[in-house]
């Protein structure tokens, strides 16, 4: 009889269910504030998580003076604690998890509540650092349910935050007809903060944003004026016209206030504003300033007339020439320069140096680098002797260039340039008489004379029989007139 087979056992199917592993949830966000209930803490961490949670409690008792203490020394604690780079400050870190609680008690307290305000004030800097995707502003939301005392003791970081919500809200309203009385009222505060700590962009921005760019001159002084002038001017090209006028006003505005001539100047200029150039002028009452704002005046070529004969000589730039000497005599840099000095073919070897014999081209090549490297001097090494006739060893429409080169030795310079140029208005070849057309304007780039030489001297020209002749007018009136 065969033995009886043995029963065999059952596999282990619960067992191996209990052995399962369960989900890890690494893939799950964790809650910051639920991670400080899971780390460990020192003992300073623990009695500052304690002394927050006590401060929590009270800030919640029925007795108002209680609360009211209680809050003033949470909010003192968060004020004052400091963090790192990449932390928050300790309190705040610690306070964060009763945020809901303390809104909800302020919720339910009535508005009579005397500390209610200071309550709203502690949960919007507590907002600061809260994400509530369903409160986009948060923090002026809390803080207009809050105390109207100086906003200032927060800190700028949360007057960035209050500046973004005010910014949010001014003009939804403005444009649903409802007051902005308590937002105006932030804003005077937010400016003056940030204008004192030295934060004239933020100050400027926020007077940007909700439209009111001109108030900020009310809340310039001595100190902070120049940075300002200088954000307006540098955000101005950002604007689409005409509200990039209108910024510039306020720069200009600001500049006059406090008697930044020359900074108020530049503004004016920067538009060819001719109304605030006359008001720059009219409202200065130092003769050396006004010396300094007619060069301005000068640099930018700006037609103004102020009636001072010596301020109308310079801004017409008549002096420009004497100056532009003067400071050569000082630096030693009068003696002319040849083409040779600019080329330096001494130091290449022979075989590097081109053969320019009677090239046409070169002695052109020569010209030009000898009138832009003397250009204003008033004396050259090629043209400047009698029985000079480098002109000539060039050819056509060379020549008008080769004669146009004597203006910009003597640019600026009416009253040798242009008797320096007349000369080859004799000459035979109507080239060169386009030329000493051309080198009269050149003469005259810049330079206002009452007697306006340029214009006596070309215009006639402009509609003449030769074609050459008549271009040299025309090129020679649009140096002369140039800007």
């Amino acid at each position: 009889m065969p033995a009886p087979s043995e029963k065999k056992e059952a596999p282990p199917v619960a067992a191996e269910a209990k052995d399962k592993k369960k989900p890890t949830g690494k893939g799950k966000k964790e809650d910051p504030d639920m991670a400080i209930k899971k780390e460990e803490l020192s003992e300073e961490d623990q009695r500052i998580k304690d002394e927050v949670a006590l401060l929590v409690e009270r800030a919640q008792d029925k007795d108002h003076g209680v609360a009211a203490a209680a809050l003033r020394s949470l909010g003192d604690m968060l004020r004052t604690a400091t963090g790192t780079v990449a932390s928050i400050p300790k309190p705040l870190k610690y306070v964060r998890p009763f945020f809901a609680d303390l809104r909800k008690h302020a919720e339910s307290l009535p508005t009579s509540a005397p500390h209610l305000g200071a309550l709203y004030d502690v949960l919007a800097f507590i907002g600061m650092t809260m994400e509530l995707p369903e409160e986009e502003h948060v923090v002026i939301d809390l803080k207009l349910k809050g105390s109207s005392d100086d906003v200032g003791k927060w800190g700028h970081e949360f007057l960035k935050h209050l500046a973004g919500g005010i910014a949010a809200k001014w003009q939804p309203r403005k444009e649903a007809g409802e007051p902005v009385d308590d937002l105006a009222a932030l804003v005077h505060q937010c400016v003056t903060y940030f204008l004192q700590h030295a934060d004239e962009a933020s100050a400027v921005d926020l007077a940007m944003e909700i439209g009111e760019t001109h108030r900020i001159l009310d809340y310039t002084d001595d100190n902070n004026y120049a940075n300002v002038v200088q954000y307006l001017v540098s955000t101005a090209p950002f604007y689409p016209a005409p509200e990039d006028d209108a910024v510039l006003e306020v720069a200009f505005n600001v500049a006059m206030k406090h008697r930044a001539y020359t900074s108020a100047l530049r503004v004016a200029l920067s538009t060819f504003h001719a109304d605030r150039v006359s008001a720059v002028f009219d409202g200065c009452d130092d003769a050396v300033m006004k010396k300094q704002l007619a060069l301005n005046c000068a640099y930018a070529r700006f037609p103004h007339v102020t009636g001072d004969d010596e301020l109308d000589e310079v801004i017409g730039n008549n002096k420009l020439s004497q100056w532009f000497r003067h400071s050569a005599q000082d630096l030693d840099s009068m003696a002319p320069k040849s083409p040779e000095d600019v080329y330096k073919e001494h130091l290449m070897e022979k075989t590097q140096v081109p053969n320019t014999t009677n090239s046409h081209m070169h002695n052109l090549a020569n010209l030009f680098v000898n009138g832009f490297a003397n250009a204003g001097f008033g004396t050259d090494k090629l043209l400047a002797d009698e029985g000079s006739n480098w002109i000539y060893r060039t050819k056509d429409h060379r020549m008008m260039s080769a004669t146009a080169s004597v203006g910009l030795v003597h640019m600026w310079d009416a009253e040798e340039g242009l008797p320096a140029v007349d000369k080859y208005s004799y000459a035979e070849d109507n080239y060169i008489k386009a030329g000493a057309l051309l080198a009269t304007g050149i003469v005259m780039a810049g330079v206002r004379s009452p007697f306006d030489p340029a214009f006596g001297l070309l215009a006639e020209h402009v509609s003449g029989v030769n074609r050459e002749m008549r271009i040299g007018a025309i090129l020679g009136l649009g140096f002369a007139y140039a800007g």
